[in-house]
């Protein structure tokens, strides 16, 4: 019981802050020396999947009409998976020869709509977007400089979240969350590649796209780049490409997100095995420090409290189990003043990291019994953000 406890709360507490920690060490010995040419201007095709996007796609089209790039070097595809709401008909009326629309009359899932219009994509670079996420406009060129680099397979640039309510813990903690990932992929990338890129801001060279699986439940954001990696190229991080998205409206968003992006990490796991093995080096060692032992979180944090109760007849396991109890207590508190509107760190922290994790965990069972679809609803973040975009993007 002591090694099982000791080992589960350790590799917690490594995953959350130890490889921070030493990814920070590491990289003031270890720095990849990156070329990069400001005048490098590749013919680019931004790639977008959408599903019922009334709300922001619009607003979306018109920020890829700000982007500062040359307008025949730059291409926006969209593919409408089944749309069944103004989606189609708001893209219809800024279709020409840079926007076109590839309307899917059938669900489909992202997978299918992206190895069907990267297919028929122009760019030597293909540059994933989300509806959702607005790019400042400098974005674009401060992408595509690292691609003069051989080495490099491809780019992931920093996302910034907003939250429209910040009484809002969803939002909150997932801005909190994305602003430490940041940080971790940054190092990663300049110590070798970064591990997977994010969804609504990532580019890679068209020719060493593999398509994806299709009718399987996975993260392409996180698949494609790992595919890359697995080729020997580098995946670089550059925290000067920006694009910004709203957060979560509200935690129970949060909550189905997470949900989903739980089922899809499992789902995953037979496709990266090959990667784990430690003989691969960096990506393997990032891949089971940034990754694996998160998606393993609640099962770890239920063995450390489980252990924990057969240990108590020492004075040391009696102290940590009060310090587990009274952890879950606050989080159980942020529960409560989330109803209230009422958000406080020492509560609202907890309640988040723990309502996370339980939802990693149903996805794990949605995982194992249900076999999710590849498709997925839209949360709400569209319509949080249009009210902002203008403001946001106006010196951007």
């Amino acid at each position: 019981m002591n090694y099982i406890f000791w080992i589960c709360f350790l590799l917690i507490f490594y995953s959350l802050f130890g490889y921070f920690v030493l990814l920070r060490i590491v990289s003031e010995f270890i720095k990849r020396e990156r070329i990069v040419d400001n005048k490098y201007i590749p013919f680019v095709s931004m790639i977008i999947s959408v599903h019922n996007e009334e709300n922001i796609i619009e607003t979306k089209v018109k920020n890829f009409l700000e982007i500062d790039y040359p307008e025949d070097r730059l291409q926006l595809l969209i593919g409408s998976d089944n749309s069944n709401d103004r989606t189609d008909e708001i893209i219809k009326k800024y279709e020409n020869e840079r926007i076109k629309l590839f309307s899917f009359k059938e669900r489909m899932g992202k997978s299918a709509v992206l190895n069907g219009i990267i297919s028929k994509s122009s760019g030597e670079v293909i540059l994933f977007s989300d509806a959702n996420t607005l790019y400042h406009k400098d974005t674009v060129k401060r992408i595509v400089r690292h691609f003069v680099e051989k080495k490099v397979g491809g780019v992931c640039g920093k996302l910034l979240l907003f939250s429209p309510n910040e009484r809002n813990v969803g939002g909150w903690g997932e801005k909190i969350y994305w602003s430490y990932e940041n940080k971790i992929k940054e190092l990663e990338g300049k110590i070798r590649t970064t591990v997977g890129a994010t969804g609504g801001i990532y580019a890679i060279r068209k020719e060493l796209f593999q398509p994806i699986l299709e009718g399987k439940n996975v993260a392409c954001d996180f698949l494609i780049p790992l595919k890359i990696a697995q080729k020997g190229f580098d995946i670089v991080y550059d925290n000067e490409a920006i694009a910004e998205e709203t957060a979560s409206i509200n935690i129970k968003n949060e909550f189905v997100r997470k949900m989903r992006i739980g089922s899809q990490c499992f789902e995953m796991l037979s496709f990266i095995i090959p990667l784990l093995d430690m003989r691969k080096g960096f990506i393997s060692f990032g891949l089971w420090s940034h990754k694996i032992i998160r998606w393993f979180m609640p099962f770890l944090m239920m063995f450390v409290f489980i252990t924990n109760i057969f240990l108590l007849d020492q004075p040391l396991y009696q102290y940590l189990f009060l310090l587990q109890v009274l952890f879950y207590f606050f989080a159980f508190l942020g529960f409560v003043l989330n109803f209230l509107r009422i958000k406080f760190f020492l509560f609202s922290a907890p309640f988040y990291f723990v309502a996370v994790n339980l939802a990693l965990l149903i996805g794990f069972f949605r995982f194992l019994f249900t076999s999710p679809k590849p498709i997925w609803e839209t949360t709400g973040r569209g319509e949080a953000f249009r009210g902002k975009a203008r403001e946001i993007f106006k010196d951007k």
